[in-house]
């Protein structure tokens, strides 16, 4: 099919009739509309003001099948408006919007229809037609003349059969003239739609030729496109990994300030014990002199007097003496646990500052040794095996379980 067909046929096509039924359609819609439902049919009206133009701009390109498919989308969208404009449900304008954006998803991969290229095929070939048209018309005319004046030379003829002896001669020389003349110009004409011919094959090759160019460099464009793709995915991917590995990191140092956090309220909570013992048991040191003294001052005891009641007298100084022996011990301890809670709070504190600058790999190695020191003290198989299981974010989970402090305060 010739470009001047297939531009007859995409200009015929009923999708423009389509586009113009979908804009009477629209103009039915009511007068009273809610913003959202105004914006809508603005875009749905920008569409057919889109589509208006192409008509005109047809591209080689643009197949039959193409146009059926916009064809179908732009039905299926007066029907949505149609339904709207009857029940007024809004998710018919929603399902009008979806064929808007399939249309334009559409159209926007077809090639410019205004292109350079197609639009100097179209002409050339319209202009060589009307080129040929006007040679063949000349040579119609002068083929007519040769013809009237073959008529004339046959009534001269005529009129010489009566005198053949004086103008015979005469007569064959210029009927041989004119037949020359007839078999010159038919050579013309012979040679002339020659040159058409060669002419006109000529330029559809280039047009074939450039044709093929314009599809390769399409593919061309395709693959690259997609190449480049590919890229960006591999870069959103390897990005997704440098998250996902400080995630983990932030994980493990919310975990270890966490653990330093917990180590620090469980030595606060035994500093108070500790001071509340010690207080009490100082109240009982002085609680049992007191008593002491009251029993040695106010008491009159003597060699006769039964050890039954030096016992009664004195057994109250040597229990509050007792008890302030008892919680003065219980201090001690729990002075101890506060030492041991605040030295590991102060380490866990320090040990990501101190380990920031070391490779991965060592960073575990100083934090595994870190954790022997404070909670296996390297001693023990069972805690030394467990430390060893460590891996990435359930580190510090492991670790937490080792800390008997933490279980205590938790209990």
């Amino acid at each position: 099919m010739s470009l001047a067909r297939l531009k007859e046929a995409y200009e015929a096509h009923p999708l423009w009739d389509a586009v113009h039924a979908l804009s009477v359609t629209l103009e039915a819609s009511p007068d009273e509309l809610t913003d959202k439902q105004d914006d809508d049919l603005d875009i749905v009206v920008a569409l057919v003001a889109h589509l208006r133009p192409m008509q005109q701009t047809h591209s080689p390109l643009v197949t039959s099948g193409m146009l059926d498919n916009v064809k179908s989308n732009v039905d299926s969208i007066a029907n949505n408006i149609r339904n709207w404009q009857s029940s007024n449900d809004s998710g018919q304008l929603a399902q009008a919007l979806n064929g808007v954006n399939a249309i334009l998803s559409t159209v926007a991969g077809w090639p410019k229809a205004k292109d350079r290229y197609f639009r100097g095929a179209t002409e050339t070939a319209a202009a060589v037609q009307e080129e040929s048209q006007q040679f063949l018309d000349r040579l119609k005319a002068d083929v007519e003349e040769a013809s009237r004046e073959l008529a004339e030379l046959r009534r001269s003829v005529a009129d010489l059969e009566s005198d053949a002896a004086t103008g015979t001669q005469d007569f064959i020389g210029r009927a041989e003239r004119l037949a020359s003349e007839l078999e010159a110009k038919s050579a013309l004409i012979d040679s002339a739609m020659e040159d058409q011919d060669k002419r006109f094959v000529e330029h559809e090759d280039r047009r074939s030729a450039k044709f093929d160019e314009i599809l390769e460099k399409h593919r061309e464009g395709s693959a690259t496109n997609l190449a480049a793709s590919q890229d960006e995915a591999a870069e959103a991917i390897e990005r997704i990994g440098q998250l996902e590995d400080q995630a983990k990191k932030l994980v493990d140092a919310v975990g270890l300030a966490g653990t330093a956090t917990e180590y620090g309220r469980y030595a606060e909570l035994q500093r108070v014990a500790a001071n509340w013992m010690r207080g009490f048991a100082a109240v009982a040191f002085v609680g049992g002199f007191a008593v002491f003294l009251i029993t040695l001052l106010f008491e009159d005891i003597t060699d006769s007097t039964p050890w039954q009641f030096i016992a009664l007298r004195f057994g109250g100084a040597i229990t509050l003496f007792a008890l302030g022996g008892y919680l003065s011990r219980e201090s001690s301890q729990h002075r101890r646990e506060e030492r041991s809670a605040k030295s590991k709070q102060l380490d866990l504190a320090a040990l990501d500052p101190f380990i920031a600058t070391l490779d991965d790999d060592d960073k575990r190695a100083v934090k595994v040794e870190a954790a022997k020191r404070l909670f296996s003290g390297g001693d023990s198989p069972a805690a030394t095996a467990e430390i060893n299981e460590i891996d990435g974010s359930k580190g510090l989970e492991s670790l937490t379980k080792l800390l008997p402090g933490n279980q205590r305060t938790t209990g």
